[in-house]
């Protein structure tokens, strides 16, 4: 796998149809606005197969005044187990570290009366509250923020449409159906510092054309801000430079946008508004932290023919428990999706709807970036926290005089993307190895292999007769784990990367625990004190700080 400080993990992929899409439409006139993409091109063959659910045509009628509805085998409100539902909000009890004015009036409470809970308890259809869909329409993507709604919703808004998912991984499921069919290829797409790489793209999709004439590749699949594993955000003009390439290529984008409102300012600028006003128009100046304005555009911003389906979750904002989020882009793409959510699960929980759309309604704009501020604020504390100590545990020099790990500053989510430094003698298990000897001291990373499509491959029992390049292709060993600084508290982060930074000084030495916690810690400017256990434990001390175990003392020569 490529370097952490310039290239990262292959996590972008494109996926290869069944159907011929290499001849594009004409360019259209100059300064005319272009035309819209036949969405049945992109359309899987269980999507254009699928038709709306009978009873659900009915709904409409449903809903008209006066109706007397005998049709539905709906359940009477009167037997539902909740009647109204009253919850706590944190919003006017902010700690207010992102250096922002709070908007008065953020609501304490959320209320949903009982004649709201007989309404959101009962069946939906598959586009969700209506409610919601209002909110979401004026307030996450409201016409006054900046970069999220696509261009040709200006020009012809009735055919921009929001429906209300499950979260992201029940849409991007939908997705998947809605546009890919049974035995479609697999492309994986080079990264770089700043995600994917438009050149790269073109290249790959060339290859393949080339090598499968009449196949095509019809979906872009990509996270443009904090990607995940590695935390990388797209400048404006790559993600301008990106959708051109999809224009040409004539791709299908499906954006995943679960860590936008996550967006932190660059390492040492947390006190300035200088990388918000860069990363985006209309930031907020008395806040380092971009909010909901400042945020950079989405690829569904920049979407001028309807080629961009963009999925929002819920989940970092609200709670992951929510399960609750919502789709945009072009309405004949999002009409399918919409069937295929309804086959699945009919439509996210309407507790979970009711609630969120109450949220909104309350707080509005000027409260939601308020509000996204404070977050950002937050990760941003638990980001510095998180690096400070790893810069502390991991330059210390290992093999080859190289620091024991590398990492990138992660501008956006959850996550920091590590690179071991491993010596040119470590046998092929040494991930493996030191993933079992961290779990061993109680400190849990995810194996950088975990997002190598091509490990996943490997573990997959090929059809008779299929091709093996990919197992080929799955490193062995690949000297990465991914790091959360989301959930542990500060002295939980610290303590484990102290750990990791003795493990890893220990392995590389071939000394055991207890001289190799001695060198970082000495190296780190920390006083150790030992104190022996029954079964040897080392106990490392910084200053006045509680005492943290490392762990039994053995070791694993390289």
């Amino acid at each position: 796998m490529p370097p952490a400080s310039t290239t990262t993990t292959q996590v972008p992929t494109l996926v290869g149809g069944a159907a011929s899409a290499d001849a594009a439409a004409a360019p259209p006139p100059p300064c005319a606005p272009p035309p819209m993409v036949d969405a049945a091109r992109f359309l899987s063959a269980e999507a254009r197969a699928r038709r709306p659910t009978s009873l659900k045509t009915l709904y409409k009628y449903a809903a008209r005044p006066g109706m007397r509805v005998l049709a539905g085998g709906l359940p009477h409100p009167s037997t539902f187990a909740v009647r109204g539902l009253r919850g706590g909000t944190r919003l006017p009890d902010f700690d207010r570290g992102s250096g922002s004015q709070l908007p008065p009036g953020l609501p304490r409470e959320l209320v949903l009366a009982e004649a709201d809970t007989a309404r959101l308890l009962q069946y939906g259809g598959g586009a969700g509250q209506p409610e919601l869909v209002d909110a979401v329409r004026a307030s996450v993507m409201g016409a006054g923020v900046p970069g999220r709604r696509p261009a040709y919703a200006e020009r012809a808004p009735e055919a921009w449409e929001v429906v209300v998912s499950c979260g992201n991984t029940a849409a991007l499921e939908q997705c998947f159906r809605c546009f890919l069919d049974s035995g479609d290829g697999l492309l994986v797409v080079a990264m770089d510092a700043e995600g994917l790489i438009p050149g790269a793209l073109a290249g790959a999709i060339a290859r393949f054309r080339s090598r499968h004439p009449g196949r095509a590749c019809r979906v872009l699949y990509t996270v443009p801000t904090g990607q995940n594993p590695t935390g990388a955000v797209m400048g404006a003009d790559r993600r301008a430079e990106l959708l051109q390439a999809c224009r040409e290529l004539d791709l299908l984008v499906v954006e995943d946008d679960p860590y936008s409102y996550l967006m932190m300012p660059v390492a040492g600028e947390t006190a300035t508004a200088s990388a918000v006003a860069a990363k985006g128009a209309g930031a907020q100046q008395q806040s380092p932290f971009p909010g909901i304005m400042g945020l950079p555009p989405t690829l569904q911003a920049l979407d001028t023919d309807g080629r961009v389906v963009h999925l929002f979750t819920f989940s970092k904002i609200l709670g992951p428990g929510f399960r609750c989020g919502f789709v945009s882009g072009y309405a004949p793409l999002v009409a399918a999706i919409t069937l295929a959510g309804e086959a699945a699960v009919q439509t996210a929980s309407g507790l979970s709807q009711g609630l969120a759309a109450r949220f909104l309604a309350s707080v509005g704009v000027a409260g939601l970036d308020a509000y996204a501020r404070e977050l950002q604020a937050e990760y941003a504390a638990r980001r510095d926290a998180f690096v400070d100590a790893a810069r502390e545990f991991l330059s210390v020099p290992g093999a080859g005089g190289l620091p024991l790990a590398d990492f990138v500053v992660p501008e956006a989510g959850m996550f920091v993307w590590l690179r071991v430094n491993l010596p040119p003698t470590s046998p092929p298990d040494a991930m493996d190895r030191l993933f079992e000897l961290l779990v061993e001291r109680n400190v849990l990373l995810v194996p950088g292999r975990y997002f190598d499509s091509a490990w996943h491959a490997s573990r997959v029992e090929q059809p008779r007769g299929g091709s093996s390049f990919l197992q080929a292709l799955a490193a062995p060993d690949a000297p990465y784990l991914r790091a959360s600084f989301s959930l542990a508290g500060r002295d939980e982060m610290r303590d484990a990367l102290r750990e990791l930074g003795a493990t890893l000084a220990e392995l590389w030495s071939g000394g055991d625990v207890k001289e190799a916690a001695a060198r970082v810690a000495a190296t780190a400017g920390v006083v150790v004190a030992e104190e022996e256990g029954d079964e040897g434990w080392v106990v490392v001390q910084a200053g006045d700080a509680p005492g943290t175990t490392l762990g039994p003392s053995f070791s694993l020569g390289c």
